[in-house]
């Protein structure tokens, strides 16, 4: 949960490795996944911009909304980082919460 009052749009979450490390694959499962009335109830991330060791990433990813198990972002070839970041976009609204919620991240 991004912990602000409004929906949290520019906030981020960094990952540090030390020492940096390879990574082919984040994933991402969206929302307060804990149940689908939850998950219903608070918001949930739309588009992310990932950045590498504070460089933008070429793309930004849009999810797709109500996919509860994880959402997996491949990249072409393994980019080698210290720092990841990964900062909100957009989101989808929840129906009862203005707070946006990210259930689990991994990294491969």
């Amino acid at each position: 949960m991004e912990g602000k009052e409004d929906e949290g749009i520019g906030e981020w979450v960094e990952f540090i490795f030390d020492p940096g490390r390879e990574i082919k694959t984040i994933k991402l499962t969206n929302g307060y996944a804990r149940s689908e009335a939850l998950y219903k109830a608070n918001n949930r991330v739309k588009k992310i911009e990932i950045s590498f060791d504070g460089k933008k990433f070429p793309i930004e990813i849009e999810f797709r909304d109500m996919k509860m198990e994880p959402h997996i972002i491949k990249f072409p070839n393994p980019i080698r980082a210290e720092r990841v970041r990964i900062t909100i976009l957009d989101v989808y609204k929840g129906t009862k919460y203005n707070d946006t919620c990210i259930s689990e991240i991994s990294f491969e």
